[in-house]
């Protein structure tokens, strides 16, 4: 059966079920829960429902925003545990429900904040749109307004401490080579670099979380640390979810579902989305090539960027019994790309008054990406809390087609055609990759105190691409055999671990090792080169925390992390669109590892919290990319390899909330960067002071209104050959409930003022160059989100 086939017969079983049966036996719990001195509402606190006979599990619920809750359970008796992180639990007393009484109103229940319970493992808060425990960060944003209708790339560069440059690659405090997970596993709906979360809308995305210094336990890729996202899904009975419509000023259109049914051992979840939008933006750059003569090269490009994709994840959740729990979800995910982008050339000798000529090129590509991924999950509860083994296995088939045509022409100085042929090339670009992730993972309390936790990981990854550039002649087309070639790429990793975590009173500490082997190789078919590669690698992590008085906890860490070159990183192929400013992989990278050190600080207290930390971190073999002159004025950025780079810096968090009306979380992170390039060339040494800010402000102006207003900065950066000049951009937000209560229709503006212009500057021996790249301009965007359901 065909694979499309898998995918249609699925998404009918799960139209179908939901409506095969109907709920004739149940009865409701309702109540409120109120925080004890404020009297104000608690969102997102938790109320669990449990049989009397055995004690299980029957049904859970958290709060709405006004602290109001309703559960459906079948008749029966029970009783009920109500839970907020960081305040004393409230049980609900044994009841019995019946036909005849059929509804149990709780009434209000207020909850005392509870000092004690930062002597847990992690200490989190919840205040608005972010909670922080003391090895993570996680940020809400399914909450967040300025991101309704926007994509996940959208979401990540309003997240503190996170960036994202004009090629969608990810950084996190400075630092690109950031391990992006979804739903706590490897995706390739991820992309590479992070790349495919622009096809991604956000309003699939409950939070993000946000991991500076993981353990052991985590895959050891990533020297940044880790990014994962979480999507939305429920469990609760019946059905429930929302539906989300979004249109918007230049191109944008778009609709997401996010459905689940659940009716006694089954829970049937989803997201759907479909979405079209063209990204409208521009390129500029100038650059001098200091040989025997001083050439110049202005450059302009103007880009229509996108098209319509389309992404259902659907699976199923089958309880055996409250310790057996079988998970299966597809996520599919198919698109097309129309870009087209005309670039103009000018080019000068000596200086800007003696013009030689000008070119132009237009580039339109059509980019089909078809993305399967099948995961079964299974969790087996072993008696005793924190004592189980889950069990993992993926299966991901990536399958890519890049097709470009590619028209030259040429001008004399006042923009006429001289008469020389255009220059008729094309390009093809067929990649498949498929990658198979098995993971177990065991964890097992030994003490009243102490905790171990085993794994395994095996990833198992093969890439095949065929890359064709052709040029017309006068009777047919020519191949271009010095740019075109196959490549292969196989990859498999082998990871266990182990970690001991002991905690007592206000001490805790975990430590942790990772053992990886990695076999490698590359093979350009064409020319018979293999590059194989075999090595193994030692990843240890501790981390060690203390409660101190007033509700404040420290924490210290160290990690081991390795970025291993990517496929792109990797592959030899020359980008052929921009003739005159390509880029090239490398076959011949090796890893870059870091060294990782944390000195982390949380406080709390009952209108907000603050989080701050201490990083340094010291990398070798940092891959990073080098301009060099190649041919004339035709200049190319290779990967390469640098000697080291050392970060060191302060990175503050903070969430307050001076009045039930005004919520606002502030990050900023200063760091020190030494950069290494020395192996390449002795004068590529360069250092330099940097800091970013994010502010996140939200207003309640009416019951039903709110505005939320967001701003983001990046200081100039240093690179190894020049800097990154500074960013600064602001969105704006408005939301207001509607519809009963059951929508939220929303307005932003992403990038209020058109600045978020990428700007650097480059320096070499031989090249000048100063560039600007806007991804798009100024965006509108309506969205209507309709609760099905509780």
């Amino acid at each position: 059966m065909k694979r499309t086939n898998i995918i249609y017969l699925i998404l009918g079983l799960f139209l179908i079920l939901p409506f095969s049966s109907s709920s004739q036996n149940e009865a409701m719990v309702k109540g409120k829960v109120l925080e004890f001195n404020s009297k104000n509402p608690l969102d997102y606190a938790t109320i669990i429902i449990y049989s009397q006979k055995d004690s299980s599990m029957i049904s859970g619920e958290t709060t709405n925003a006004q602290g109001d809750y309703f559960i459906k359970i079948p008749y029966g008796n029970y009783f009920g545990k109500i839970e907020f992180i960081a305040y004393h639990s409230h049980i609900i007393t044994p009841f019995t429900l019946t036909p005849e009484n059929n509804i149990l109103n709780v009434g209000i229940t207020e909850l005392m904040f509870n000092s004690t319970s930062l002597k847990e493992v992690e200490v989190m808060t919840s205040k608005g749109n972010m909670q922080m425990t003391l090895d993570k960060k996680v940020y809400n944003v399914g909450k967040d307004i300025s991101n309704s209708g926007g994509t996940i790339t959208d979401i990540l560069s309003n997240v503190p401490s996170v960036e994202v440059n004009e090629e969608g690659i990810i950084s996190l405090r400075g630092n690109s080579g950031v391990q992006i997970l979804i739903d706590g596993k490897p995706s390739a709906m991820a992309g590479k670099n992070g790349a495919g979360l622009k096809q991604l809308s956000a309003n699939q995305v409950e939070r993000i979380e946000v991991i500076t210094n993981p353990s052991a336990k985590y895959e050891a890729e990533g020297i940044a640390g880790i990014i994962n996202i979480v999507l939305k899904k429920e469990n609760k009975p019946g059905i429930n979810g929302s539906i989300n419509l979004t249109v918007g000023h230049r191109d944008i259109y778009g609709v997401v579902a996010n459905l689940n049914y659940r009716k006694n051992r089954f829970n049937f979840f989803s997201n759907i989305g479909l979405d079209y939008r063209n990204n409208h933006g521009f390129g500029t750059l100038y650059q001098e090539i200091r040989n025997d003569s001083l050439t110049i090269m202005e450059f302009e490009r103007n880009h229509v960027l996108g098209g319509v994709w389309g992404n259902a994840r659907l699976g199923i959740d089958y309880y055996f019994n409250n310790n057996n729990i079988l998970t299966t979800a597809v996520n599919f995910q198919q698109g097309q790309d129309n870009d087209e982008v005309n670039m103009i050339y000018q080019d000068y000798v000596d200086d800007l008054s003696n013009p030689i000529g000008i070119s132009s090129r237009d580039d339109n590509t059509v980019k089909d990406e078809t993305n399967l991924e099948y995961s079964l999950t299974y969790t087996r509860k072993l008696g005793i809390k924190g004592h189980e083994l889950i069990g993992d296995i993926r299966f991901q088939d990536v399958q890519k087609l890049d097709g470009s045509e590619l028209i030259g022409k040429y001008f004399d100085s006042n923009f006429n055609l001289i008469g020389i042929e255009n220059l008729e090339q094309r390009s093809s670009d067929v990649e498949g990759e498929r990658r198979l992730i098995t993971k177990i993972d065991y964890s097992c309390p030994i003490s009243q105190n102490g905790k171990i936790e085993l794994g395994y990981q095996g990833a198992f990854r093969k890439i095949k691409n065929n890359f064709k550039v052709e040029e017309r002649t006068i009777n047919d087309w020519r191949e271009l055999t010095s740019v075109s070639n196959d490549f292969k790429y196989n990859e498999n990793i082998y990871g266990i671990y182990g970690t001991y975590k002991y905690t007592k009173g206000g001490l805790g500490y975990q430590i942790g090792a990772r053992m990886e082997y990695t076999d490698v190789q590359t093979v350009l078919v064409k020319t018979n080169i293999e590059n194989p590669r075999k090595y193994f690698n030692f990843f240890p992590s501790v981390n060690l925390k203390y409660d101190l008085k007033n509700n404040n906890a420290l924490k210290v860490s160290y990690s081991r992390r390795v970025r291993r070159p990517t496929y792109n990183d990797l592959s030899p192929f020359f980008t052929y669109n921009d003739p005159r400013n390509q880029f090239k992989g490398n076959p011949d990278l090796k890893p870059e590892y870091t060294d990782s050190y944390e000195l982390s600080h949380v406080k709390y207290w009952e209108n907000g919290s603050l989080s701050s930390a201490i990083f340094y971190r010291q990398r070798t073999n940092v891959i990073s990319r080098i301009l060099e002159q190649i041919n004339g004025d035709t200049t190319l950025l290779r990967t390469e390899n640098l000697k080291s780079r050392e970060d060191i810096g302060l990175d503050f968090t903070v969430t307050y909330q001076p009045a039930a009306w005004w919520n606002f979380n502030a990050n900023t992170a200063l760091f020190y960067v030494a950069n290494d390039a020395s192996n390449i060339d002795v004068s590529y040494q360069n250092h330099n002071y940097s800091w970013t800010a994010k502010i996140n402000s939200r207003f309640k102006i009416k019951t039903k209104t709110d505005l939320q207003l967001t701003f983001n900065y990046i200081a100039p950066q240093a690179k190894a050959q020049g800097v990154s000049k500074s960013l600064a951009f602001f969105n704006l937000g408005v939301s207001r409930v509607v519809l009963n209560n059951k929508g939220k229709l929303t307005f932003n503006i992403a990038d209020v003022f058109n600045s978020a212009v990428f700007r650097g500057m480059t320096e070499t021996n031989s090249i000048y160059r100063e560039s600007e790249f806007l991804w798009t301009y100024r965006t509108f965007r309506l969205s209507l989100n309709y609760q099905i359901g509780k």
